[in-house]
């Protein structure tokens, strides 16, 4: 069995068969101490990575066994325009969401290499009342259970598009 490990210098692979820990990816010296709090590998074996304080990185493989990397944060143009994302998590569908410090909940559109946020709206029933998701959870019908900072648990209903809080 193996084994993906995010720490602050980069990701590690252990090998429980041979007992070894080997260097998957480790950051560029500009990016150092990033601290990975999360790690997703889609559909596709890209492994996308929530740090505490560079966002969102998404590593592609390539055919010579090297990463390539992709930051979300760090652009001409930030696509997730946050350094604190607590998770990362692909649903049912093959669609990678990313909870954020400030921004609320993302999903990513592939055909467009973006983003798309639901953030904080006080006045609307239905929409995320806070921008700090730290858990991102979905359920047997595609429902998303959003654990909030500071608000509760949130459910996002993608078929009504709405959020609903749950109340204790």
């Amino acid at each position: 069995e193996k084994l993906l490990l995010g720490t602050r210098n980069g990701l590690f692979l252990w090998d429980e068969r041979s007992q070894s820990l080997s260097e998957v990816y480790t950051f560029p010296k500009q990016k150092l101490h990033a601290r990975i709090v999360d790690i997703c590998v889609d559909r596709r074996d890209h492994v996308w990575l929530a740090t505490f304080d560079k966002g969102l990185i998404r590593l592609i493989p390539k055919p010579d066994g090297q990463w390539q990397s992709k930051s979300y944060y760090e652009r001409p143009r930030p696509q997730l325009n946050d350094p604190k994302v607590f998770r990362v998590f692909e649903d049912s569908k093959g669609q990678i969401w990313a909870g954020t410090e400030s921004l609320g909940l993302s999903y990513y559109v592939e055909s467009e290499d973006r983003f798309i946020t639901y953030g904080k709206n006080m006045a609307d029933e239905s929409a995320l009342k806070s921008n700090s998701i730290w858990e991102i959870y979905e359920d047997a019908v595609g429902r998303m259970y959003l654990g909030t900072n500071n608000q509760g648990i949130f459910v996002y209903d993608p078929f009504a598009l709405n959020f609903n809080h749950v109340d204790e």
